[in-house]
């Protein structure tokens, strides 16, 4: 089947049978309180809002499968393009999965190749011998280093692409490569602090590959990604002590219990507040830069960000 190519459609302009990518599904309520559906599709470099209004003839199917969907986003649509108030979006009318050419995989974005390269040799520039083979007990666990390898960083914000999770990590131990530089001090503050600090951005978020698939929440994910990451670790717990210390196993669970600062559990080591200002200053930053991405390959670009301003939830408007 034919993809479709997202443009700047004219109004009522016939979309008949196209391969998308369904992103979100998500319910809402008309004026007259009515439910239908809308979300976002791509397909597979810019992005587009569509709605599913309840006159549609595919709009049950989608109301009552839309989990069996989000893990089969790969869909045909017809329907029309829509333009009210500036603003384009696709009224699907019909879906179905005939003759679909394409996988998940096909549609989601990636992080550059090299980013992995680069993830292995700021590991292998700052661990100890120690610290390296900590991390080949990890990644050698189960499916766990190619879990790692591919999951998201996110669903939708920062590095919510192929490699992310990696990326993501990549980027906050570049981060403490810098701290340590900047200020000698950092290395004196305890016993085998580099790492305590690397092994511990290593293993904060690695919980995801568990809470996510592709970037697709699993059947457990509201346990969250904290959980999933300790409860991993504790199996290394004999390893991680015999290496080096009762005292640094529960340093590198107290990073990934409080990684997430005043938002949820707040951090109780210096270690773990340090890691939790690296991780908010990389994912503020990437979220920025992923929002200026999306809004260039959008076809309602409108020059302007939306960004989380307190940890209250209150949001405001930035632009270039």
């Amino acid at each position: 089947m034919e993809k479709l190519e997202i443009k700047e459609f004219s109004d009522n302009e016939e979309i008949i049978n196209k391969e998308v990518y369904i992103k979100t599904i998500e319910e809402g309520t008309t004026k007259t309180g009515n439910t239908f559906l809308k979300g976002e599709l791509t397909d597979g470099v810019k992005t587009m809002q569509y709605k599913l209004w309840n006159t549609a003839e595919s709009f049950n199917y989608v109301l009552n499968n839309k989990d069996e969907i989000m893990q089969n986003p790969v869909i045909n649509i017809s329907g029309k393009a829509n333009i009210f108030n500036n603003s384009c979006s696709i009224i699907i009318e019909n879906v179905n999965y005939i003759d679909i050419e394409r996988t998940r995989e096909d549609y989601l974005p990636r992080c550059k190749e090299e980013v992995i390269a680069d993830f292995k040799e700021v590991l292998a520039r700052n661990l100890t011998e120690t610290g390296k083979s900590i991390v080949n007990l990890i990644f050698q666990k189960d499916n766990i280093g190619t879990r790692f390898i591919e999951e998201f960083a996110g669903a939708k914000m920062h590095d919510a692409r192929v490699h992310g999770l990696l990326n993501h990590t990549r980027k906050m131990m570049n981060i403490l490569e810098t701290l340590f530089k900047n200020d000698e001090r950092l290395e004196t503050i305890r016993p085998h602090i580099k790492d305590l600090m690397f092994l511990g951005i290593l293993v904060h978020d690695i919980g995801k590959i568990y809470e996510m698939n592709f970037g697709v929440y699993t059947e457990y994910s509201y346990v969250g990604h904290k959980t999933f990451g300790v409860e991993l670790i504790k199996e290394l717990e004999n390893e991680i002590v015999e290496a080096y210390s009762k005292d640094f196993y529960y340093q590198i669970l107290a990073i990934i219990e409080g990684h997430h600062g005043e938002f949820e559990q707040l951090p109780r080591t210096i270690a773990a507040q340090l890691i939790h200002y690296i991780d908010m200053l990389e994912s503020q930053t990437t979220g920025i830069l992923d929002s200026l991405e999306r809004e260039e390959h959008s076809v309602n670009a409108t020059g302007k960000i939306l960004k989380r301003a307190t940890s209250a939830g209150k949001f405001y408007t930035i632009t270039l």
